[in-house]
């Protein structure tokens, strides 16, 4: 893969990650404020971590 090419999927893996730690971050106040029910807040809490270790593999 060409070196830019494989810089803006770094950067679009990046971008998507900073979005899966907003997404959770706006998961934990919806259950401090049990705005969901806690089985639908661990469903897409789930769904995020499946999104996540698509774009990382395993790094964490």
């Amino acid at each position: 893969m060409p070196r830019h090419k494989k810089e803006e999927v770094e950067q679009y893996h990046h971008l998507l990650l900073e979005i899966y730690a907003l997404q959770r971050k706006e998961l934990f106040k919806m259950r401090k404020h049990k705005e969901f029910e806690d089985s639908e807040i661990r469903k897409a809490e789930l769904q995020i971590d499946l999104n996540d270790l698509k774009v990382t593999g395993n790094e964490h």
